[in-house]
């Protein structure tokens, strides 16, 4: 457990906070989550399910998210990108019009799993 059940309901429930399921054929394919804030909306997070990946649905589901993303209509679209994501996402983001403005560099948390022993 990464964040405890209550945090992460109370982040997912929030009054700026949408999530999308993208579905094929009726199986789920991806999701993406909006963070929606005064001048900016975040695509906190965007991907696809392994099964869906490499099959070209990538690029359309993100101009759907982006539409989305514009239709609350703000200042500006922040989407963050980092080397867990898939080694081709970067690219594709610049494709679709992002930019890059800034890269930092930070340590990954580690997990911690307590067990019963």
């Amino acid at each position: 457990m990464v964040m405890p059940d209550h945090e992460l309901e109370s982040l997912i429930n929030a009054p700026n906070n949408e999530i999308f399921l993208f579905s094929i054929d009726g199986v789920t394919a991806g999701f993406a989550e909006f963070v929606k804030e005064e001048k900016f909306t975040e695509i906190m997070y965007f991907g696809l399910l392994p099964d869906f990946v490499g099959k070209g649905w990538g690029h359309y589901f993100l101009q759907i998210v982006i539409q989305q993303a514009w239709s609350y209509q703000p200042e500006w679209i922040q989407l963050n990108t980092c080397s867990l994501d898939h080694p081709n996402a970067l690219s594709v983001y610049q494709k679709a019009g992002f930019k890059i403005v800034k890269t930092e560099i930070q340590q990954r948390k580690k997990r911690v799993i307590k067990t019963n022993s």
